[in-house]
């Protein structure tokens, strides 16, 4: 048999896929008629990477694309269900440590959906693991993705569909929609409070500070369309610049 060094990656990864012991689904995902058992992500990890540390094979996420992403809205008698879906495309990357010039790509789908903000979390997840597990023909034990899962554990009774978006007496929107109206609450808030701070004169600096360092021209219409990912990270600045003019203000500078 020849040296790890001198096996080129196809080499290397065969000796990964015959090696590799069967990983058996660890976790349960969904409940009720939704229900089914899955691999969890730790778990394929633990199997696959002192397989791939053996045989010097490095793996890892180069490029991810959003394919779809949709919120879907139920209004119900007494509350309303919220539900976010993701489709990504993950491009994963497999390199021979001993030669890198040698490399193999495999693409893999993942879907994520959640009622709060862990359906892209999720969505990663998912395609990470499949791509690993398709790469090294990974055995996982009984195929339950024959399965069918339902959109909810309550179906509405006859419902209009169009495009996949659930409507009639239900809403959909989509989830930049969500964003949006998310975005502008935020904002509201960051405002009131700089209206009610009389005791501290920062609130035309941090929002200048603010600009510059997110790269915005005007507060009021770039915060209206930054993304949610900088919109979570808006708050935090202005605490931490609020903070700074403060402990200039104590210093006497």
């Amino acid at each position: 048999m020849k040296e790890v060094s001198e096996m080129n990656i196809y080499e290397k990864m065969s000796c990964i896929e015959n090696e590799l012991d069967d990983i058996g689904k660890d976790m349960t995902v969904g409940k009720g008629n939704n229900q089914y058992k899955a691999v969890g992500e730790a778990t394929v990890l633990r199997a696959i990477k002192p397989l791939e540390e053996k045989y010097r094979i490095k793996s890892l996420p180069i490029k991810r694309e959003v394919l779809d992403q949709q919120c879907f809205i139920e209004k119900l008698d007494t509350y309303t269900k919220r539900l976010f879906f993701i489709r990504i495309k993950t491009t994963f990357k497999f390199i021979n440590l001993d030669n890198i010039k040698e490399i193999e790509y495999i693409e893999s789908l993942g879907d994520g959906t959640d009622p709060l903000d862990k359906a892209s979390g999720k969505a990663q997840t998912y395609s990470d693991k499949f791509a690993l597990l398709k790469a090294y023909k990974a055995v996982t034990g009984e195929d339950t993705d024959n399965t069918h899962s339902l959109y909810y554990e309550e179906t509405p009774k006859n419902p209009k569909l169009n495009n996949g978006k659930i409507q009639g007496n239900n809403e959909a929107e989509t989830m930049d929609n969500v964003w949006k109206n998310e975005t502008i609450k935020q904002k509201e808030m960051l405002d009131k409070s700089f209206a009610k701070a009389v005791n501290i004169p920062y609130a035309s600096k941090v929002k200048e500070i603010v600009c510059k360092s997110m790269g915005w021209k005007n507060w009021d219409t770039d915060f209206a369309i930054t993304s949610k990912a900088d919109m979570l990270n808006i708050p935090q600045k202005c605490k931490n610049e609020i903070e700074k003019l403060k402990a200039i203000d104590n210093s006497g500078l």
